[in-house]
């Protein structure tokens, strides 16, 4: 569902024939093949492709349920790769307004509880590492009715010398996200499914 407010993306046309979808208007070299209508940028890509775009596996399901969420809706994400020094996974999203923040931040407050990650596995070994950092662009003007623009980053706080943080991995992101969407589905049903969508 995301954001209330449609907003417009265009599918355009690179300079070798690529198609993608974006914000704003065609840059150079690019061609406006057309208009679509959509509450994010995710939603506008499942409607001109028929399917989600190209997304790290294991934060797939995250961005999925992130964009369900009445209010929420995300443009980047990836989900940590520690060979190229990304020691975190991290999700850009804005909220239509404080008061969907207020909402996620609610949702996401059982975060801290290894139980609740560990239940969500079948046969764990140990508790997955994960701790949630949420970073608000403080240039925002906050009442002025636009986006609230934030940055999600899920894995090792605070990172030390000792220890350098490390992505969380696919097993805890999933676990997680399955976690968020079975309580977004409760207080959201209309909007978030209970299950998520192949």
């Amino acid at each position: 569902m995301g954001f209330e407010k449609k907003q417009t993306f265009c599918v355009v046309v690179g300079s070798r024939g690529e198609r993608e979808v974006i914000e704003g208007l065609p840059g150079a070299g690019e061609r406006m093949e057309r208009r679509i209508e959509a509450a994010s940028l995710l939603a506008a890509y499942k409607e001109a492709f028929g399917t989600l775009p190209d997304l790290d596996p294991g934060i797939r399901e995250l961005v999925v349920v992130l964009n369900e969420i009445p209010g929420m809706r995300t443009w980047s994400s990836c989900e940590g790769h520690k060979r190229h020094g990304d020691p975190c996974a991290s999700i850009s999203m804005q909220f239509e307004n404080l008061t969907a923040l207020e909402h996620f931040v609610d949702l996401v407050s059982f975060f801290k509880s290894d139980e609740v990650l560990t239940r969500a596995f079948e046969d764990p070994p140990d508790p997955p590492v994960l701790d949630l950092c949420l970073e608000i662009d403080l240039a925002h003007h906050f009442g002025d009715g636009l986006p609230v623009s934030c940055e999600l980053f899920l894995g090792r706080f605070p990172m030390d010398r000792a220890e350098p943080g490390k992505p969380p991995g696919a097993r805890a992101l999933r676990a997680f996200a399955k976690e968020l969407r079975r309580r977004a589905a409760a207080r959201f049903p209309g909007a978030v499914s209970g299950v998520e969508p192949s």
